[in-house]
């Protein structure tokens, strides 16, 4: 319930909204809107939050020095109100800003502070999310013994709580996990399993990330139809719901898949180019991912096949 009865500003839910689609800018309007309401009502709960959203929207465009000083004004104004909740998902955030480019120390030290308060205050589903990001963290960096303890630990409490969305994340990690060492039947159990439930839960954010990474593992393997017919998936559920970062993935992928399965130079083009677009008018911290692979094209083909491809604005390419 809102703090002191009164209602969360709905600037919060609507930038959370935008955010999901990948519209940063109209993410920000509304987290500012609902941080000046919140200021302006000397509410220091909804404004600590507003915080943590800005860090997390600066975040996302790669401003890694804004993210740390809204977090850290977040976690300050927990701290002084008490709240040891906030206050742990002001380390958790920490952590995940400090892992993002590689501090993996600093990382470790803010999620271990997260689990910590979580495990004192009883929050069983803190704790789950702190052994989660330790084990994304470990799988950054090459453990994966430490990270399969930590996923698994994270999978027996949202089982026990019944939390379904946690335990879908949970076996979306461990297939992530599976599939770097190639062991592709775990990796497509593991991926399977989230799906079934995030589909059985209605969510088409994860059941498009499940067909995204699907696709993958088909790429991988190099079953070339059938990572198609999956990022096909993803791309339509991520249209549907207006979700551009989403949109933008399956593009840079199926640009990807085009020149692994040897296609057309031209087709390849077309679909890193519509991911550029899409990510330069979102401002996001990744259009180098794109770039890069059309530079390739550049030097390897030269610009001949650039002037094939129907543009940002063109039909898309035919998919099989």
């Amino acid at each position: 319930m809102p703090c002191g009865g009164w209602i969360r500003p709905s600037g919060s839910a609507r930038g959370r909204w935008s955010r999901s689609r990948g519209d940063y800018d109209e993410a920000a309007r509304q987290y500012q809107r609902a941080l000046d309401i919140s200021e302006r009502l000397g509410d220091q709960a909804h404004t600590a939050s507003s915080y943590g959203q800005l860090a997390v929207l600066a975040q996302d465009r790669g401003d890694y020095d804004e993210a740390a000083r809204q977090h850290q004004r977040a976690l300050d104004i927990f701290g002084r109100l008490g709240d040891q909740e906030g206050t742990a998902r002001s380390h958790h955030q920490l952590g995940v800003l400090a892992q993002d480019p590689g501090d993996y120390d600093e990382a470790t030290r803010q999620h271990q502070r997260a689990l910590d308060i979580s495990e004192r205050l009883g929050d069983q589903a803190g704790t789950a999310r702190s052994h989660h990001q330790l084990g994304v963290l470990a799988q950054d960096r090459g453990d994966y013994d430490e990270a399969t303890r930590q996923h698994q630990r994270a999978l027996d409490i949202s089982g026990r709580l019944g939390d379904q969305a946690g335990t879908a994340r949970s076996h979306h990690q461990l297939g992530v996990l599976a599939q770097d060492p190639g062991d592709y039947d775990e990796a497509t159990r593991q991926h399977q399993r989230a799906l079934d439930i995030f589909e059985r839960l209605g969510d088409q954010a994860g059941t498009a990330s499940s067909y995204h990474n699907l696709g993958v593992l088909a790429q991988d393997r190099g079953d070339y139809d059938e990572a198609t017919r999956q990022y096909q998936r993803a791309l339509d559920i991520s249209e549907r719901l207006g979700d551009q970062a989403g949109t933008t993935r399956s593009y840079s992928q199926l640009g990807i898949l085009e020149k692994d399965r040897g296609g057309p130079a031209a087709t390849a083009i077309t679909w890193h180019v519509k991911a550029l677009a899409i990510r330069l008018r979102l401002g996001s911290p990744q259009p180098g991912i794109d770039l890069r692979r059309l530079a390739a094209y550049r030097s390897g083909t030269g610009a001949g096949p650039f002037h094939q491809h129907p543009g940002s604005g063109g039909r898309q390419p035919r998919l099989g």
